[in-house]
């Protein structure tokens, strides 16, 4: 090995930079844990090491053995392990694996003279081992089978024995006995908590509670909480239905009576239509317009004959054609509004509420930026409904609306979907109908990936690959086989109506032009019937020559055969056909694109993908899966099926498991601003009467949200310092007030001083300084000089946060509650007023505490005193308990022993005469030349504020906010 010498050299001499593949793999081999798995965190803790204890008797057990881990009752932890011998012969009957149970009671075990055992059962009396189909086969002349083991004792020669006796001596490391680390026992009341609250301890149901959103633009509604009141609330409703409203639906409802905007994240088929039509029944109420958009035809055709139902007066205005513009309610497209808004129609200023329904569809590449242009152009006294799937930055996006319009807009999300969807890869299989042999289940409700079920899939399609030779010819004539028998399946299983996606409109006419005449099983007679009539009496008002076309004949004979095709290339009288005869379920198979499934509010009991890959203009892509999410959310109709169904074909091969588990589990779309500048827009602005200027609608777009709102942040900074300069030239009148002038400029400089270096210094002291467990003492808001224990730390925010447990006393909280700028409190503190906890407060009683999120720079004192904590525990008790269902639980035995350590050294610290447990700046232990030199400066500083007498001053709280801030 040492002739082996690793040189690593590219053409000319020179040593590349590049690492030395044979050195590394040499070091892994000698070093093992040199990999980088290993270098994360070691799972195997330190084994003592006794070499005498192989050499210890002179019988050898050649019984396999195992390392059993000894685990903490409480946090699951391994602690040690400890080497047990397996002997399934004398195997007690708890420690018997399941299959060997019923086996033992059936056999005999003899010990022969030789210390040989002897093993006899019956071959045919052997369990069926679990995961198993059948039972192991064993071939014997002998219906008793004996097996021989190896005798348990062996005896070692004696030279061997003698070499034991003292060879070892001098390198067997002294053995010192440890003493045994009993864990802390589990108290009742905790384990009777965990009980009761399993949802929390899995964190599986997504409903931990989290702090609602309220800022000057937006506010998120609570929808945790039932309104049972809402009849008092809304004694005269604009419009009532026939069953009772979701909590999201009457906080929207509520809101829009109060005359506000709202914005409703909810799943498909939530019932986001039901605010919309309020929306319409209270402008009529107030005798005023309501306008209503959609992204496309189809669904302002839906709408307009849905609404017309409910409210009569209902117009339609598309590209296509207009019936009755001048109704009350307008159903348009959002390119119709944006003309509308351009040249300043009089039907715009009559309007109340404006209902914006996909508003996700503002990240379409080519339409979106016509949604920014509505939202930046409607008159403020409108007021906004905004429908949109389930999208990750709602928040920000209405909050861009409300500083744009210059009004709150009020947000509600729904948690589930209240159809669940299970997810199956179908295979097909040759001979039967049954589910469990066509389809294997991949995700079920909010469940993860289900891999068994895609590798069940695989290796059927492996085998039907042999078999079934259509599948590998893409040709349609050559998979109608396939399709055929698809149907079938459907329809044995009871799994219509039934949306196909093809992602291609070519796709999906030779799609349905190759079943046509082979799907006669879909229809009885009456309904084909129902069909053919409802057709012909639909086009009876179109010219001979135009029903006539191919497109129409061909579209007669598919639906009087229970399938249909939807896409923008047919003609809009028949699209609108399908459409309604879908809704009756006498189209059993829809053959569609991904356009069927924005909006249109025409669930399916079952959706199929052909496929999972598109062409999007650009290149050929998987479905995003805020796509798939949109197209999958077709299935499942809320009041009549349990759950959805989504089948996912399997061609000539099966996607990729990490595809599919990205697709179905990837996060939600992302609202993004797709603005432009075109010549339409620029000609559109000088035609428009008192328009804004082209530059003030770019500010208003949201891709300048963000800089907006760090203007906001900046003005209102730029404001502060404004006023701490104007503080800085205040000349003082009295000898108090020189006083307050002298310790503010010297706190000043020292805040600064600490807002710029603290952290850098904080991170390179001694590690131990910001250990878990370490006291230190903080001021944070209304907690000043409170001392805390830290319980977790953040190193990649930058200055680093901590989450620390302090008292909290509920009267000081009300006392300090003022609304003043964090700041000031650091004034407070410095002042040595309350460098410490106030002296009157000693202990807090009621064992009031909190859980607090602060940065390092809030940290302005170290302890000597350091804990060891279930840090986890302690976090995990303290969330429960913020939860409404919780707050009167039991405070655990961690946490309850963390709050009387607290309380105790804090009583230790406010008796003390001196600072002798807290930490010097000059003790820590800083290296750095440049950042000891800053923490001298910090600790001279901090020496002369400490060193200013404000005693005698009356009323300081009260002076320094007019002096000091």
């Amino acid at each position: 090995m040492d002739n082996f010498k690793m040189k690593y050299e590219v053409p000319g001499g020179i040593t590349s930079i590049m690492p030395s593949i044979p050195a590394d793999l040499l070091s892994y081999i000698n070093c093992i844990e040199s990999l980088p798995v290993y270098k994360r965190e070691s799972t195997l803790p330190k084994r003592d090491v006794n070499l005498l204890s192989l050499y210890a008797d002179n019988n050898i057990n050649h019984m396999p053995t195992n390392l059993m881990p000894e685990r903490d009752p409480k946090t699951g932890k391994i602690i040690c392990y400890e080497e047990v011998i397996n002997n399934p012969i004398f195997q007690s009957e708890g420690n018997t694996i399941p299959c060997l149970k019923s086996m033992n009671s059936q056999c005999t075990v003899n010990q022969n003279e030789d210390n040989t055992f002897q093993f006899h059962f019956d071959p045919n009396d052997l369990p069926i081992a679990p995961g198993m189909s059948d039972k192991l086969k064993i071939n014997q002349n002998d219906q008793n089978t004996p097996i021989n083991i190896c005798a348990i004792d062996t005896t070692v020669e004696d030279e061997w024995t003698e070499d034991v006796g003292g060879f070892w001596d001098d390198e067997v490391p002294e053995i010192v006995s440890q003493p045994d680390n009993i864990p802390e026992p589990i108290s009742v009341d905790e384990i009777n908590h965990i009980k009761k609250d399993e949802n929390f301890v899995l964190k599986i149901s997504g409903t931990a509670e989290r702090a609602l959103v309220k800022s000057k633009w937006v506010e998120e509604l609570d929808i945790s909480k039932p309104i049972d009141n809402f009849d008092e609330l809304l004694p005269d409703p604009a419009y009532k239905w026939e069953f009772e409203l979701d909590t999201f639906q009457k906080q929207a409802v509520l809101k829009l009576e109060e005359k506000s905007s709202v914005f409703v994240a909810a799943h498909t088929s939530a019932g986001k239509t039901v605010i919309a039509e309020y929306a319409i029944a209270l402008a009529k109420k107030h005798q005023l317009r309501c306008i209503y958009t959609s992204p496309i035809k189809a669904l302002s055709n839906q709408k307009f004959r849905d609404f017309k139902k409910k409210f009569g007066d209902v117009g339609l205005i598309t590209g296509d054609f207009q019936v009755k513009p001048e109704a009350q309610c307008l159903i348009v497209t959002t390119e119709i509004l944006c003309s509308m808004l351009y040249s300043d129609s009089d039907k715009i200023k009559e309007t109340e509420f404006v209902i914006l329904d996909e508003v996700h569809y503002v990240n379409d590449r080519d339409r979106g930026h016509i949604w920014e242009q509505i939202l930046i152009m409607l008159p403020k006294r409108v007021k906004l409904v905004m429908l949109s799937a389930t999208v990750t930055n709602v928040i920000d996006f209405a909050n861009w609306i409300g500083r744009t319009r210059d009004s709150k807009i009020y947000v509600v999300f729904t948690l589930y979907r209240p159809v669940p969807l299970e997810h199956y890869l179908y295979i097909g299989s040759n001979t039967s109908m049954e589910m469990k042999d066509n389809m294997h289940l991949i995700r079920k409700a909010d469940s993860g990936f289900l891999i068994q079920g895609y590798r069940k899939a695989s290796d059927l399609l492996k085998k039907n690959k042999e078999v079934k030779k259509y599948q590998e010819s893409k040709s349609f004539k050559d998979q109608k086989p396939k399709w055929v028998n698809f149907l079938r399946f459907l329809d044995k299983n009871n799994l219509f109506p039934t949306v196909v996606f093809i992602l291609s409109r070519k796709k999906c006419d030779m799609m349905a032009e190759t079943l046509k005449n082979s799907v006669n099983f879909l229809l009885n007679n009456k309904e084909s019937q129902a069909n053919e009539y409802f057709f012909n009496d639909a086009i009876k008002k179109l010219k001979p020559e135009d029903r006539a076309l191919p497109q129409v004949v061909l579209m007669k004979e598919l639906l009087c055969q229970g399938i249909a095709v939807h896409h923008s290339g047919i003609l809009p009288i028949l699209k609108e056909i399908v459409e309604m005869q879908f809704q009756k379920s006498l189209v059993k198979c829809l053959f569609a694109t991904e356009t069927f499934a924005i909006g249109i509010n025409m669930p399916a009991r079952t959706v199929v993908f052909d496929a999972i890959n598109k062409f999007d203009g650009i290149e050929k892509r998987n479905l995003a899966p805020a796509e798939y999410t949109q197209m999958a959310g077709r299935a499942g109709r809320r009041g009549h099926d349990d759950s959805g169904t989504v089948i996912i074909m399997a061609n000539d091969q099966l996607p990729n498991d990490r595809e599919l588990t990205n697709m179905m589990l990837g996060k939600s779309a992302k609202l993004e601003s797709q603005f432009k500048v075109s010549y339409s827009i620029i000609l559109n602005m000088f035609k428009k009467k008192n328009s804004e200027t082209l530059e003030e609608i770019l500010g208003s777009s949201f891709i300048e949200a963000a800089r907006a709102k760090k203007k906001d942040e900046y003005t209102e900074e730029l404001n502060s310092l404004k006023i701490i300069h104007e503080n800085d030239n205040w000349e003082p009148t009295g000898k108090q007030d020189l006083t307050v002038k002298e310790f503010y400029l010297y706190a000043k400089e020292y805040l600064d001083c600490r807002n710029e270096d603290w952290d850098k210094l904080y991170a390179a002291s001694d590690k131990s300084f910001s250990e878990i467990g370490r006291f230190v003492i903080i001021t944070h808001q209304h907690y000043i000089g409170n001392l805390a224990i830290i319980l977790s730390s953040n190193t990649k925010k930058v200055p680093r946060e901590f989450r620390v447990l302090v008292l909290d006393n509920d009267k000081a909280n009300n006392e300090e509650s003022e609304n003043k700028i964090d700041s000031w409190y650091k004034f407070i503190y410095l002042s040595k007023k309350k460098r410490l906890l106030n002296k009157s407060l000693d202990v807090i009683s009621n064992n009031a505490h909190t859980i607090l999120t602060i940065t390092s720079n809030s940290i302005f004192a170290i302890t000597k005193f350091s804990g060891n904590f279930d840090n986890d525990s302690i976090i995990k008790n303290w969330e429960m308990r913020q939860n409404e269902r919780f707050r009167d639980a039991a405070i655990s035995t961690h946490c309850q022993r963390a709050i009387t350590m607290l309380s105790e050294k804090t009583l230790l610290l406010n008796r003390a005469e001196n600072d002798d447990s807290v930490i010097s700046l000059l003790d820590l232990g800083i290296d750095n030349f440049e950042l000891h030199r800053t923490m001298l400066h910090m600790h001279a500083l901090e020496n002369q504020v400490y060193n200013i007498e404000l005693s005698d001053i009356i009323a300081f709280e009260e002076v320094l906010p007019k002096k000091g801030m």
